[in-house]
C-alpha cells in the first residue's frame, strides 16, 4: 500500500510512520552503541513542517502535540517560535506555560532543573530559582 494517502488509510499510515521511526532509532542506538555521537532533528524537521504549513495536517488540539518540542528546547529561538505558535493555536493556559519555559530560557540560557541530570554545573542563581520553588518540569 505504499504511497496510499493518509485519509484512505489512517492505520496503515501510522503503522507505516511508526515503523519509519523505529528503523530510525535503531540506527541512532546502533551508532551511539558503537561510539559514535547521534543528534535527533526532531526540532528541525517541525520547524520545516510548520514554515512549509504542513502542521495544517493535524487538527488544531493535536497541533499543540507537534509544537511541544519547541517548549522543551533549551534554545531561545525555539521557544520564541513556541510562544508564537501557541499565541495563535493553544488556550490561555497552554499560552502561559510557553510563555513560562521561554521566560527561564531566557533567564539562563537553559533549564536548570535539568542541570543534575544532565551533569551540568549548577549556578549560584539557578540554585536560588530552584530553591524558591522554580520550575522543576
Amino acid at each position: 500500500m505504499q504511497g496510499v494517502p493518509s485519509a484512505e488509510d489512517p492505520r496503515g499510515f501510522t503503522k507505516r510512520a511508526q515503523e519509519s521511526m523505529a528503523v530510525h532509532v535503531r540506527a541512532m542506538v546502533e551508532f551511539q552503541d558503537s561510539g559514535a555521537e547521534v543528534f535527533d532533528y526532531g526540532n528541525s524537521i517541525r520547524a520545516e513542517a510548520q514554515l512549509g504549513g504542513f502542521d495544517r495536517a493535524f487538527d488544531r488540539d493535536l497541533r499543540l502535540f507537534f509544537y511541544m518540542p519547541f517548549m522543551h528546547s533549551e534554545a531561545i529561538a525555539d521557544q520564541e517560535r513556541c510562544v508564537s505558535l501557541f499565541h495563535d493555536y493553544s488556550g490561555p493556559d497552554g499560552l502561559k506555560h510557553a510563555r513560562e519555559h521561554e521566560e527561564i530560557v531566557r533567564r539562563f540560557g537553559r533549564f536548570p532543573h535539568r542541570n543534575a541530570v544532565l551533569g551540568r554545573h549548577t549556578t549560584p542563581a539557578e540554585q536560588s530559582f530552584l530553591d524558591g520553588g522554580g520550575f522543576a518540569g
